[in-house]
């Protein structure tokens, strides 16, 4: 039950925090308009990733691990690209909103929901531990998300745009470990730092760190170097396009409605 707990809650953390830093941000640009787009591409992702896990899980196909590296390392980078031109060129149209809010959810969507399908097919033969653990795990991070969207909207709009870029270099950092694992980027044996002893990744607070902002505890140099390289200038550009500290950023107008 434990392991479908962290499971759960770091799945959870890497759509819900997303989604709700999206809501938080369209929030601070008074962007109610923003709701309808983040909400559609979420659902989106959400129902292709169930529909795919339960094929994956009860038919006669599954990805193979290097298949499944590289679509989670694809996906997190087209993630971070996403919620990077948000951040730095804010727009009015909707489709920014929608695709940024579907690769948050479908980055990490697919693994969540093949470990919510085998948890399924577990209770089915009579053990409901494991659909327990999960689902509590992402009831945790569900009220995690919110209570972290909730802070974030609350920020003056000069800082609007920080959250976001915080998981998108956590997003990108990932996705690059993603495509090292399944071979097509080298360099996987050289690490940054370790610290797995004390931040095991089983682990609530191992589950928590990585599901919101993307930290792994053993990334490897180009990891390490990519999370650096993007978020100083993308943290810079997204500054020089705010207005005043309390304003909204630039490039908003007045929400609809």
């Amino acid at each position: 039950m434990w392991g479908t707990y962290v499971t759960g809650l770091r799945g959870g953390l890497e759509a819900a925090v997303a989604v709700g830093l999206l809501l938080a941000y369209a929030a601070v640009a008074r962007r109610r308009d923003a709701r309808g787009p983040v909400a559609a591409g979420a659902g989106a992702a959400g129902a292709l990733c169930l529909g795919f896990g339960c094929a994956f899980t009860f038919g006669s196909r599954e990805l193979t691990y290097l298949a499944h590296e590289t679509l989670g390392g694809v996906l997190s980078v087209l993630a971070a690209g996403a919620l990077t031109w948000l951040v730095v060129r804010a727009r009015r149209d909707a489709a920014p909103w929608a695709a940024a809010a579907f690769l948050g959810v479908a980055r990490e969507g697919l693994v969540t929901s093949e470990s919510l399908w085998e948890s399924v097919r577990a209770a089915r033969e009579g053990t409901g531990a494991p659909s327990a653990g999960l689902l509590l795990g992402l009831l945790t991070a569900a009220v995690l998300a919110a209570l972290l969207a909730r802070g974030a909207a609350r920020l003056p709009g000069a800082w609007a745009g920080v959250p976001l870029a915080l998981v998108a270099a956590g997003g990108l950092a990932s996705g690059v470990r993603h495509l090292q694992e399944a071979g097509r980027v080298g360099g996987l044996e050289t690490r940054a730092f370790d610290v797995v002893a004390a931040v095991p990744p089983d682990s609530w607070y191992g589950a928590l760190l990585q599901g919101v902002c993307g930290f792994q505890p053993g990334p490897t140099a180009l990891q390490a170097a990519v999370w650096a390289l993007y978020l100083v200038p993308v943290l810079v550009l997204a500054r020089s396009r705010m207005l005043a500290p309390d304003g909204p950023p630039v490039g908003f107008g007045p929400g609809k409605g």
